[in-house]
């Protein structure tokens, strides 16, 4: 008995060392597997995705009288811009608006349509969709491909028609338009035009805003090449000269577009 009760007595001492040393051994194992574990596990969002916000109708002044028949047709309307703008893969402008109010004389209104959150899309050198081509070197012409304005105005010109037949009033006339598109930098890029013969058409100017600018800039065309430019769908827009010193047009648009 006094020689087993030794031995008994060092044996059940290592026995708790050992369990000591162990058990915090596989207790920061098992913090080490957890975090390794939570590391590799991807991020779940907590949020659903955000549906697109609908189109929504601002009617000023005079327009407020005409209220039913332009709300009557704004789904289809709003329908046809999204198929748009997902067809030309811009998901970010998700805050289109709709601005209706008077233009010149009292039966005359305007459409203004805004696109927010505007997220250039590059397809190559440059982005295919806005910029068709511009010099490389010095302040030459830039040529806007405006495909994705075109598309968005067929279902503009659309939508008037139909407010118009629903008005039935002859001596009210819907005759200009302009859209515009803001980056969430408080950029913008707008361009406008006339209604005619039922179709929109585009006027040679844009208006530029940039981040830092109180105000738009407007842009025009070479005049020498207007008609030319119209007719391919694009225009060329030249240098101006603000306070004695030039501005580089080009370089304001490409940056817009993303195209530095």
């Amino acid at each position: 008995m006094i020689c087993h009760t030794p031995f008994r007595g060092l044996a059940f001492l290592s026995f708790l060392l050992y369990a000591g040393v162990l058990a915090p051994c596989r207790h920061s194992d098992v913090i080490a597997q957890e975090k390794g574990s939570k590391a590799k596990q991807p991020t779940v969002s907590r949020g659903f995705p955000r549906a697109p916000q609908p189109l929504i109708l601002r009617l000023e002044a005079m327009a407020q009288k005409y209220k039913e028949p332009f709300e009557s047709e704004l789904a289809l309307l709003d329908r046809e811009l999204r198929e748009v703008l997902r067809e030309m893969n811009r998901k970010g402008m998700d805050a289109v608006e709709l601005f209706v109010a008077p233009s010149g004389a009292e039966s005359r209104l305007s459409l203004a349509l805004t696109a927010r959150n505007f997220v250039p899309v590059s397809a190559g050198p440059w982005d295919k969709q806005d910029v068709l081509s511009f010099q490389a070197l010095g302040d030459g012409p830039v040529y806007l491909n405006l495909s994705l304005l075109q598309r968005m105005l067929k279902p503009l010109a659309s939508y008037r028609s139909k407010v118009l037949t629903r008005l039935n009033e002859p001596s009210l006339s819907i005759e200009s338009w302009n859209v515009t598109w803001e980056k969430s930098s408080g950029q913008s890029v707008r361009f406008e035009g006339r209604f005619e013969a039922g179709e929109a058409v585009i006027h040679p100017v844009i208006f530029l805003k940039n981040k830092k600018a109180a105000s738009e800039l407007e842009i025009k065309a070479d005049g020498q090449e207007i008609t030319q430019a119209l007719a391919r769908g694009t225009f060329p827009l030249a240098p101006l000269k603000i306070l004695g010193g030039q501005f580089s047009t080009s370089k304001s648009v490409l940056e817009f577009f993303g195209k530095q």
